[in-house]
């Protein structure tokens, strides 16, 4: 939430919003295990103190990228650096597909359970969050240049474009066994659609941009709302807790206008 707000409203303004988004920064690089090299959530399972990440925190990186260019400072590249490898190793899986999240012990480090909260199982692959995977692994590779990144970048990204329904907006989960009657996710698309026009332009292959075009032609011509609060219709916040189910989402129509932006810019 900081970058959108504060970092990027400081370019426009120039004013106190700098401080605020380098203390959110500095914030968020307290939250990072030395031992499992994540930045994680504290919480109680069980009666037991565990830590959680989850595969969606890539995208909160773009946050300690643009503190690491503004001040120089390794602290913020140092943790953005190792949480990217680190959720390379234990969140994408051989086939390009992400695990959502992954709860582990504080103390030792070892891994407790690997899953899932807003998919629709801890095997399967939610839309949303192989979204997120790919636009924070093309910004880890724009900041890096690690060849590392850009690969599982593109590899998240095939998947993503491998499991794609005929209209190129992906249902929730590409794994939910009730093909194809089920809900779609526009702000996964949308947050695809933003990331791969992003890559695309860093690794100089047009078939990302070629994808992003035709999901962002779809949402144009199908998913806008004919009245009403939102731009995108028929958004999945939460399907396992029937949240935001069939709704506008927020992000959903952020990205949606970002990537309409990137396009008109060229």
């Amino acid at each position: 939430m900081f970058y959108p707000s504060f970092a990027l409203g400081y370019q426009i303004t120039y004013d106190d919003l700098r401080r605020m988004a380098l203390v959110a920064a500095d914030t968020l690089i307290t939250l990072f295990n030395n031992k499992v090299n994540l930045i994680y959530d504290e919480l109680t399972i069980d009666a037991r103190r565990v830590g959680r990440t989850s595969v969606d925190l890539m995208m909160n990186l773009q946050l300690l990228w643009w503190a690491y260019q503004e001040t120089g400072e390794e602290k913020y590249y140092d943790v953005a650096f190792r949480h990217t490898s680190s959720t390379i190793k234990n969140l994408v899986r051989e086939d390009g597909s992400t695990v959502h999240v992954i709860v582990f012990d504080l103390k030792s480090g070892d891994t407790i359970r690997k899953g899932t909260v807003q998919g629709y199982s801890d095997d399967s692959c939610w839309s949303r969050g192989q979204a997120w995977a790919i636009y924070g692994f093309a910004l880890a590779y724009g900041a890096t240049m690690e060849d590392g990144f850009l690969e599982t970048a593109e590899k998240v990204s095939d998947y993503f474009i491998r499991n794609l329904p005929e209209d190129y907006v992906p249902f929730w989960d590409f794994n939910d066994p009730k093909f194809p009657n089920m809900v779609k996710d526009s702000s996964a698309a949308a947050i695809a659609c933003s990331g791969m026009l992003t890559l695309s332009k860093l690794s100089k292959k047009e078939e990302f941009k070629e994808i992003a075009l035709r999901i962002l032609d779809s949402l144009s011509k199908n998913y806008l709302t004919e009245k009403g609060n939102g731009i995108l219709k028929h958004g999945c916040y939460h399907k396992p807790e029937k949240v935001g189910v069939n709704e506008s989402l927020i992000w959903g129509d952020y990205y949606f206008v970002e990537a309409l932006e990137k396009v008109r810019r060229k």
